[in-house]
């Protein structure tokens, strides 16, 4: 899952042949409500405003780019969809060499992510 700068929540479900309907949910989260989350913040460079624009356009081409593919289990999926959007995202202040991808993501969740208030005590180990 990944939301753009207004807090609009965007998951990738994937592509189903004939449904009608885009491989990307928007405002719904397909295994439920986030439980951990991950902010990005703009580096001293670049004014938030800009960060947040760059960061719509970066969520809209992930969006757009996955909206008709089909879900692949381990291969192509939500996490592939994030990763495509963080790699289009210029300015953030993580550096800029780190290309996402599911282990990276994998990695800064469990190292820098966050639990949601009032989700997610039941998957605290510690």
């Amino acid at each position: 899952m990944i939301t753009d700068s207004k807090g609009t929540l965007y998951d990738f479900a994937g592509y189903i042949p004939r449904a009608g309907r885009s491989g990307v949910c928007k405002n719904v989260g397909i295994f439920g409500k986030p439980v951990k989350a991950l902010q990005f913040k703009p580096n001293a460079k670049a004014s938030q405003e800009d960060f947040d624009m760059n960061w719509d356009e970066a969520v809209q081409t992930a969006n757009k780019r996955f909206e008709r593919q089909v879900h692949m289990g381990f291969v192509n999926n939500c996490h592939s969809h994030v990763c495509t959007a963080l790699n289009a995202v210029r300015d953030h202040e993580l550096p800029r060499w780190i290309i996402w991808n599911s282990v990276v993501l994998v990695i800064a969740m469990t190292l820098l992510g966050r639990f949601v208030p009032g989700r997610g005590t039941c998957f605290r180990v510690w």
